[in-house]
């Protein structure tokens, strides 16, 4: 066992070095990121979290999964897993009250959660527990739980669960879709911090949201966010005399979602719809090889709790394009990452785990390393391809296409690893201004291409007009540089 598995870490290591420095660094920098990840999910404070604006952006780098969820049905949405809620902002952190834990009543069907209603959605949860405790992430309306033989379970008034003496490997189902527990609106929910106070009042004048029925905010806040902001990892230091919120909103109008939640929370209570800030996970990826879906520790999220028509709903008014836009990774790479990482996993937890299967360790490892190599070889063949017959590698064409070709006419190209995003964000900080007009372009093709419900027809044609638009002035602008060269006699 212990030579198999030695090989298994050789093979994944002779191929980071193949991939060079670059694939290194970024593999260094997604280790510490899983090592912050582990704190993350094993040491949530529900009273308080200090990663609340512009430090969760370190999460972002790993692609490792972080934990399984099976469904009843298809998502026809992202699954926003909960570990806690938060209502008091100050100076850059979210926090709230010390409220008690109390235990969960355990029934013949499971814990369940007072005051909840119980829905008609079902989920099974796998996640890992440091040293048999934690916050459990769950649905905001879970009602009943069941699946942790004895654990003891509590959750506060804001809805953190919190579990004590469960397995290594905390595997349950939870029942959720129906009414929300968490507790009553409070003036906290409603409290506007000193510091933003101006920044908000302008904001939401702008939007014009006092004038708005409650129920009207969230998509008025949301579509602004979709239309003028974008989502961004890395973000240079907020000047002298600026908070980071009135960076966000009225200067830079860029960032994570930290940002906008934390934004949004407040436009809300701005407009006198109580609101909370929520921390956890979103969950939208199926992955084939494991036959459910997977959050990775890049997928740590924050999102809303707002009450409308008297309950708390989940809103996430962070752009849906953030999901893809972080899949930045060598697809090679991620799929090698994700093979090992479901075999340590099942070696650990599945069936396997037996001692009198362990011989097949070695035999799973060797076709581990041909498998690689196969890979290697054939994409090293499909390269050398490439380069001797270009003519017949068509690349697929979307949307972009025009853009992608006549910038590259300009002297601009696009990178061969640069997403979109990447690009366009490079060519604006080297000082082509022209490239900011295809934000509101950007966001609606990012949405047509990862979020599960798609955008409708008119988005469709929206973006094709924006892009048309854009084409048609650049195409004008080139046509009058041209006529104003000097004429040979």
């Amino acid at each position: 066992m212990l030579w198999g598995t030695l090989l298994v870490v050789a093979v994944s290591g002779g191929y980071a070095l193949g991939l060079g420095l670059q694939q290194t660094q970024r593999s260094l920098e997604g280790a510490a990121a899983d090592w912050l990840a582990d704190w993350f999910r094993g040491n949530t404070d529900p009273y308080r979290t200090t990663t609340a604006i512009g430090e969760v952006g370190a999460l972002k780098l790993s692609g490792r999964v972080i934990l399984r969820v099976r469904t009843d049905t298809p998502l026809a949405r992202p699954l926003l897993l909960r570990t806690a809620s938060y209502n008091r902002y100050v100076d850059g952190s979210w926090f709230t009250r010390q409220t008690p834990f109390d235990d969960l009543e355990l029934q013949p069907l499971g814990w369940h959660v007072a005051g909840a209603q119980a829905g008609d959605r079902l989920a099974e949860v796998l996640v890992e527990l440091d040293d048999g405790g934690g916050m459990l992430p769950l649905p905001g309306s879970a009602a009943v739980l069941d699946g942790l033989p004895g654990a003891r379970l509590s959750r506060n008034a804001y809805g953190a669960v919190k579990v004590l003496d469960g397995p290594a490997l905390a595997r349950y189902r939870v029942r959720y879709g129906g009414r929300s527990a968490d507790a009553a609106p409070e003036p906290a929910d409603l409290r506007i911090p000193r510091p933003e106070s101006e920044s908000l009042v302008r904001a939401a004048t702008e939007l014009g949201l006092e004038a708005l029925p409650p129920e009207a905010v969230p998509s008025r806040i949301e579509d602004w966010f979709a239309r003028d902001f974008r989502y961004a990892l890395d973000l240079g230091p907020t000047p002298r005399g600026r908070t980071p919120l009135e960076q966000f909103l009225h200067h830079s109008r860029s960032g994570h979602c930290e940002f906008f939640a934390s934004a949004a929370v407040l436009l809300l209570r701005q407009a006198g719809i109580p609101a909370r800030y929520a921390r956890g996970w979103s969950v939208q990826e199926y992955h084939p090889l494991e036959g459910s879906y997977v959050a990775r520790v890049r997928h740590a999220h924050a999102w809303v709790r707002v009450w409308v028509d008297g309950a708390w709903r989940d809103f996430d008014p962070t752009p849906p394009d953030w999901f893809g836009w972080e899949a930045r990774e060598s697809r090679l790479w991620a799929e090698l990452r994700d093979r090992v990482n479901w075999l340590l996993f099942n070696l650990r937890y599945g069936d396997w785990a037996a001692r009198d299967h362990a011989p097949w360790l070695g035999a799973i490892a060797l076709l581990l390393a041909g498998w690689l190599g196969w890979r290697i070889a054939r994409r090293g063949s499909l390269q050398t391809v490439r380069r001797r017959r270009p003519q017949l590698q068509a690349a697929a064409r979307t949307p972009f296409t025009p853009v992608e070709q006549l910038l590259s006419r300009s002297g601009h190209p696009r990178q061969p690893d640069e997403t979109l995003q990447e690009w366009l964000t490079r060519l604006e900080r080297e000082g082509l201004a022209e490239v900011v007009g295809l934000t509101p372009a950007l966001t609606l093709y990012y949405r047509q291409c990862f979020d599960p419900e798609g955008i409708e027809l008119r988005d469709s044609q929206r973006l094709q007009a924006l892009l048309q638009t854009w084409l048609r002035s650049q195409q004008r602008g080139e046509c009058a540089r041209q006529s104003r060269k000097p004429q040979p006699d």
